[in-house]
């Protein structure tokens, strides 16, 4: 019985010399980077003793000479580097990027073809003795820039409306397998940098929309396909104003390492395209005149929608009736389309609700067997179509003020139908001389009466 708690305590011996024990672990490679494009490589130390802050020290071996190390930099020691990376220490294209105490990256800012080797990291010992593994080995291996990205730089006026189709050519000729995504931008100003994603296609082969065309591309109005192996185009229906600045496709080629992480090796951005988009040739303009009326419950309501359009014989209008719903919102009730064809918020409103164009000017919204619940704020929403191709486009669009509908209560108002009649003056006239000549009538009865009485 002795000897269990002798096994005991020597187990928990070999416990705290495991914990303890020194690991240093390097990025899995063979890590494949393009030349003139950066790299970082992640070093990371556990079961050390000492401070939870340990120095790295980084060194390059050549393929050809792997015996023979060459320092590259040191996070204690500023005397560590040979003179062959002295420069690029000093200038900082080489430098050590501390992520955590125990943890760091080597950066490369830009490779070169000579980078390519066996690279140690390297941490010195803060341990009460030695023990465990205190360096650890990767390959990084540098590769051509195969990447190219082309578009022919031109000028476009367009008008407002119009569709738009743009292609680029992003192409690779890099051995090991790599993916491609492609992304086209809207830049406005003079940077870059600050453009507007119009849409990509990413490198898992997703279409992903930028914020400010995500409703435009839900919509089926933005786009983009691949044409053959190289060819990218874009596709915008229905230019607006907003897309009036410079166009240019961006490639992206994309490596996954062995650690399953996909790492960006290369980008190339092609010339722009410059766009300029003019006002379409009219716009459509919806009366702002505040309206309103009083119905009487079970009755008809007319709620009008006055618009004013250019004389454009192409053109075509639709309307879209909403009702505000207090706190939920607005509803739609009905949109009379381009074509004629009635739709309908709810089916059970096709009976209470009718819609159609009056004259030129003027859409109608017909309320039937009018109810109190119908009482509230309308409007109307009218948009002006024109096909350019096969495509039918949205030039324009106008929205009227909130029209008030007030509906009375057919009981309460019975009594007000006679208070407002026109016979309520002779009313007022009659009556009086009605009751004088009924009272007159009575005195001659009882006159009459006591008389014969009397005799």
């Amino acid at each position: 019985m002795a000897r269990i708690p002798y096994m005991a305590s020597f187990f928990l011996f070999l416990t705290k010399i495991s914990v303890s024990q020194r690991q240093v672990t390097v990025q899995k490679g063979p890590l494949f980077r393009t030349v003139g494009y950066p790299a970082s490589i992640g070093c990371n130390v556990t079961g050390h003793q000492g401070p939870f802050q340990q120095d790295f020290q980084w060194s390059f071996y050549l393929p050809t000479d792997p015996s023979r190390e060459i320092q590259i930099i040191s996070t204690s020691d500023p005397q560590f580097t040979y003179a062959v990376y002295n420069t690029r220490v000093q200038s900082g294209d080489i430098y050590i990027e501390r992520l955590q105490g125990n943890s760091v990256l080597l950066h490369i800012s830009n490779l070169q073809m000579k980078d390519s080797g066996i690279y140690e990291c390297h941490t010195p010992s803060t341990d009460e003795r030695y023990f465990g593994v205190y360096s650890a080995k990767t390959e990084l291996i540098v590769i051509p820039d195969t990447l190219s990205a082309a578009m022919t730089p031109q000028t476009l006026h367009k008008e407002e409306g119009e569709p738009l189709e743009l292609t680029c050519e992003a192409s690779k000729a890099t051995t090991q397998h790599t993916h491609l995504s492609v992304t086209w931008y809207l830049m406005q100003g003079r940077e870059r940098s600050q453009a507007t994603k119009i849409i990509s296609l990413s490198r898992d082969f997703m279409l992903i929309p930028g914020p400010s065309y995500s409703l435009r591309f839900s919509a089926g109005d933005v786009g983009l396909s691949k044409l053959g192996a190289t060819t990218f185009r874009l596709s915008l229906r229905g230019l607006q104003r907003s897309d009036q600045g410079a166009i240019f496709c961006e490639a992206t080629e994309w490596i996954q390492d062995l650690n399953e992480t996909w790492t960006l090796i290369g980008k190339k951005q092609t010339n722009g395209t410059t766009l300029m988009i003019r006002p379409a040739e009219g716009k459509v303009h919806v009366s702002n005149v505040r309206w309103a009326e009083n119905v009487t419950e079970h009755g008809e309501a007319a709620i009008p929608c006055h618009m004013e359009v250019p004389g454009d014989s192409t053109s075509l209008l639709s309307v879209m009736w909403f009702r505000n719903q207090g706190p939920s919102g607005s509803k739609m009730l009905v949109h009379l389309q381009r074509d004629g064809l009635l739709e309908y918020g709810e089916e059970e409103l096709r009976l209470h609700l009718h819609c159609f164009r009056a004259n030129s000017t003027d859409f109608i919204l017909q309320l039937r067997q009018v109810e109190l619940e119908d009482a509230g704020e309308y409007w109307c929403e009218v948009n002006m179509w024109k096909l350019h191709g096969t495509n039918w486009v949205n030039l324009s669009s106008g929205q009227s003020q909130h029209l008030e509908l007030t509906v009375l209560s057919a009981e309460s108002t019975f009594a007000g139908k006679i208070c407002s009649s026109t016979w309520l003056p002779y009313l007022l006239t009659i009556c009086p001389l009605i009751v004088i000549f009924l009272l007159l009538m009575v005195l001659s009865f009882l006159y009459w009466k006591v008389k014969k009485l009397s005799t």
